[in-house]
């Protein structure tokens, strides 16, 4: 038996597990989210090698704001480490949603990367959702979740009165 099939498979016998399931799917996505950081920073280190862009690049743009600019396209700028930080910070707040624009992108490769990672992040986070929807409320029936939620709503919220609003 070919190792992808033993694979396909196991996550088979496995996917009726909803946590086991959320939690590959956690995996999956700190994968992803590792991978286009690293993306990410090639495209900030390579937009700081081209004498047009060198200077408006999401690297130096940090650079300057954490006070450690970068002086060429070798020399300054922060460590290693922050850098991957940042990178990472950036493509997991893109992942998730549209971002927060402390770090943004500048040039048009910047752009585009980011246009991908939020179009990858909305399929892949929506995934996420439609399993832990299945996990928060097992169902028997093949009842959609978001039917499940409009059907559990209104039990919960059928005791509550409205409250007359004083003064008028």
């Amino acid at each position: 038996m070919p190792p992808n099939e033993f694979m396909i498979k196991k996550l088979d016998c496995y996917s009726q597990y909803s946590a086991m399931v959320l939690t590959l799917l956690m995996s999956m996505f700190a994968l992803l989210a590792h991978w286009m950081s690293c993306i990410w920073y090639v495209i900030g280190r390579k937009e700081s090698h081209d004498p047009v862009t060198w200077d408006i690049g999401w690297l130096h743009k940090l650079g300057k704001r954490t006070e450690a600019p970068y002086l060429n396209s070798s020399v300054g700028g922060q460590s290693l480490l922050s850098t991957y930080i940042a990178s990472l910070y950036f493509t997991l707040s893109s992942l998730t949603s549209v971002g927060f624009g402390n770090v943004c992108a500048n040039t048009d490769a910047e752009k585009i990367f980011s246009v991908c990672t939020v179009l990858i992040g909305g399929t892949y986070v929506k995934q996420g959702e439609e399993v832990a929807c299945r996990w928060i409320f097992p169902q028997e029936s093949q009842e959609h979740p978001v039917e499940a939620l409009l059907s559990f709503l209104p039990q919960t919220l059928e005791g509550r009165k409205r409250e007359p609003v004083l003064g008028g």
